[in-house]
Order: structure tokens, then C-alpha cells, then sequence
């Protein structure tokens, strides 16, 4: 099975060799197409960290809870900047959807990673938007405060919104951060289930060992 979504064949065919999933026989978090390297923060001060990881961080926060001119600033900033980088590596022919993996929260939450995603989709023509297509029945624990989630968790966790706008199709399915690959193999699964006819996963950042 072709895929069409990256520019560069190298991706395109990383992701065909790793398409046949199943619920024990997932991904590797090093074979997942990532964007940058992320340095989690782990109590060091911003000063302290590189730009990509700042960048990531920026992203993650609340744009409404956002209270003062420079972090409204840098987010502003670090949107533009995720937005242009998937830009330039995402294919512009090619037919896709692209889908976005849930927070821990229950339903779908607002994101930098969905405006991200949304604002490329707004731009390309090829591109459909499936950024609510993929929520979460329940909210679940949070990885990075201690929460133990499995994929078994992860994929009763989610449903699929609109399966008549994915099946068949071609998906990239699209996250902030990955660590382990959990969360993205569970949504890999989860549309497969839905008649997909390939599932590429892509996160900005791909967490890196101290």
C-alpha cells in the first residue's frame, strides 16, 4: 500500500513498512516520522532549555488561559513556526486526512496542535480536516503526573466521531509529543478499525533520554 502523505519518499516508505498493527504488535516510538528532538523541562527554569523544546512547551499551553502579552506572544510564535515546519515536509497533492490525537481529557479539547493542524488544512486544497474525528469517551489519567496508561487504555478511551469522512482514505495522524508511541499506535488502531485505508502517525517532538 502506497503512501502519498510526506514529501520525502524516506518517510512515505517508513510508514508503509509498519502498517500492519494490531493491538500487540504496535509501532516502535523510533520508527514514528518526528519533526524535532524534545528535552521534557523536569523542573529546569525556560532559560535553560533549547528553542525546539521551549517551542514544544509553548504549544501545550491553554490559548485561553493565556494572561499576559509575552506568553500570548511566544505562542503565537511557536504556532507559526510548527505550522510552517509540517508544511514544508507534508505532501501538496496528494489526498489525505489529517487527524489529531485527543488530550487526556474527555471529548475534544482545544490545542496549539489542533490550530496547528487546522490552520495547514485551511491553506491546502488536498488536505480534508479531521481534527475532532478521533475524542475521548473518558478523560484518563496524565502520563507525565505518574497516570499508567497502557494501549489497552488508550484505545477503550477513544471513539471515532465521523467514520464516513475516513474510510478509505488515507490519515496522518498527527500529536505533540510521543514517548513511548502508545497513545499514537492506539489511534492508529482505533481508525483502522473504521476502514483506513493507511494510518500515518507524526509527532512535533519526540522525547529524548537525559
Amino acid at each position: 500500500m502506497q503512501c502519498q502523505i510526506f514529501k520525502e519518499q524516506e518517510k512515505n516508505n517508513l510508514v508503509e513498512a509498519h502498517q500492519n498493527c494490531s493491538e500487540d504488535k504496535f509501532i516502535p516510538a523510533d520508527k514514528i516520522v518526528y519533526v524535532g528532538k524534545y528535552y521534557p523541562k523536569h523542573g529546569k527554569p525556560f532559560q535553560d532549555m533549547d528553542e525546539f523544546s521551549n517551542k514544544i512547551l509553548d504549544i501545550k499551553k491553554d490559548e485561553t488561559s493565556l494572561s499576559n502579552t509575552n506568553e500570548k506572544y511566544y505562542y503565537k510564535e511557536s504556532i507559526k513556526y510548527f505550522t510552517n515546519k509540517l508544511s514544508g515536509i507534508l505532501s501538496d497533492t496528494s489526498e489525505y486526512v489529517i487527524c489529531v490525537m485527543p488530550s487526556h481529557w474527555k471529548g475534544t479539547n482545544q490545542s496549539g496542535i489542533r490550530t496547528i493542524v487546522r490552520q495547514i488544512c485551511l491553506k491546502r486544497n488536498n488536505i480534508t480536516d479531521g481534527t475532532d474525528i478521533l475524542s475521548r469517551k473518558y478523560t484518563v489519567s496524565k502520563k507525565h503526573l505518574g497516570g499508567e496508561r497502557n494501549q489497552d487504555e488508550e484505545i477503550k478511551s477513544l471513539t471515532v466521531a465521523d467514520e464516513g469522512i475516513i474510510r478509505n482514505r488515507q490519515i496522518l495522524l498527527v500529536d505533540d509529543v510521543t514517548t513511548t508511541g502508545t497513545s499514537l499506535n492506539a489511534g492508529m488502531f482505533v481508525l483502522k478499525q473504521y476502514g483506513c485505508e493507511l494510518v500515518a502517525l507524526l509527532a512535533l517532538g519526540k522525547t529524548q533520554p537525559e
